[in-house]
């Protein structure tokens, strides 16, 4: 993630404290169904609409700011320990809800897309990210600041062949709870301090999700014949 850098002075104010969180590892390729054991006692979820996060040992403070978040936005599920792979002990995980969406950076459309039509999909979403960084500050005082490119989901389809994204872009879903993205923020803090915020938090984000475009085009050029 980027620094903040003087995005994050005008909010210094409206901050009272940070949710210690865990940057959560990629999730786990779930079997038909997932097992988890929590105090003994041993559940089963379907990967339909569930996703598995292995958590780095020891658990501590980092991973419970993580489930809090996670818990506010209403997108956890349980913890415990799982058995990830056929030759694993058991490991610390979290399992929280599927979020529907595709990554616009993976998407068809937008690799084969130039610089400026890349420009407008990005602004395309951008209403729609912020709307719910607003919403989430204001209604449960938790503040997502690390919507780069590839921590939000769109519309679209995925299959084996490829991501194709849905245009018009009508909907938009952050992703990742972890430190360090997730700050609490002071209760009352109103809409326009927070959506004033995301204008310049956008711009750091976005450069951030600029620079990746970069690296995928570099590698689409070399590896042409």
């Amino acid at each position: 993630m980027p620094p903040l850098g003087s995005s994050v002075l005008c909010l210094l104010p409206l901050l009272i404290s940070i949710l210690f969180a865990h940057a959560a590892p990629l999730p786990i390729p779930p079997e038909d169904q997932m097992r988890i054991t929590l105090l003994g006692t041993t559940k089963e979820y379907s990967k339909d609409n569930i996703v598995m996060k292995k958590l780095n040992v020891p658990v501590g403070n980092n991973d419970m700011g993580e489930v809090k978040a996670l818990k506010d936005v209403g997108l956890y599920v349980d913890s415990g320990f799982a058995r990830i792979g056929p030759h694993d002990g058991q490991v610390p995980v979290i399992l929280m809800k599927k979020v529907v969406g595709v990554v616009m950076l993976e998407t068809v459309e937008f690799k084969d897309a130039n610089r400026e039509q890349k420009l407008e999909l990005l602004e395309e979403a951008k209403p729609l990210v912020r709307k719910q960084v607003v919403h989430w500050a204001v209604t449960k005082q938790l503040l997502h600041a690390e919507f780069n490119i590839g921590n939000f989901l769109v519309g679209g389809t995925q299959t084996l062949i490829h991501v194709s994204l849905n245009e018009p872009i009508t909907e938009a879903q952050l992703l990742d709870f972890g430190y360090p993205g997730i700050f609490k923020v002071r209760k009352g803090v109103t809409e326009k301090e927070v959506s004033d915020w995301f204008e310049l938090q956008w711009q750091v984000c976005t450069k951030y999700g600029y620079k990746k475009m970069l690296e995928i085009e570099m590698a689409r050029e070399k590896s042409k014949p």
